[in-house]
């Protein structure tokens, strides 16, 4: 949840929040095979792919960093980026990239 550990879409001189799905993350992205903010129900908000300038799996301006669940055996990650960075409309500018903090359950 800290501020600016995830930024991967937009600029922070003006923030785009969460935003999620292949058609709006369509530059650089990171994959969670359904990534979910519901622990109890992991296919409630069910999404694969997650940018913006907040971790969460609704697409909102003010939602900030949520916790996320995936439920997908086996667990991976991809992490997509083009290189359109200072060209891109709008520009995409000092993006710090992700930082994730993770625990691995056992299965049950």
């Amino acid at each position: 949840t800290s501020p600016q550990s995830f930024t991967i879409t937009g600029s922070t001189a003006s923030p785009v929040g969460s935003i999620v799905g292949a058609t709006e993350c369509s530059k650089d992205w990171l994959t969670i095979p359904c990534v979910s903010d519901n622990s109890r129900n992991p296919s409630s908000n069910c999404q694969d792919r997650l940018c913006g300038d907040n971790l969460n799996v609704i697409a909102s301006t003010t939602g900030g960093n949520v916790r996320v669940y995936s439920y997908v055996k086996p667990f991976f990650l991809v992490y997509h980026t083009d290189a359109t960075e200072g060209s891109a409309s709008p520009p995409e500018l000092n993006n710090r990239g992700f930082c994730l903090n993770y625990v691995q359950q056992p299965c049950v």
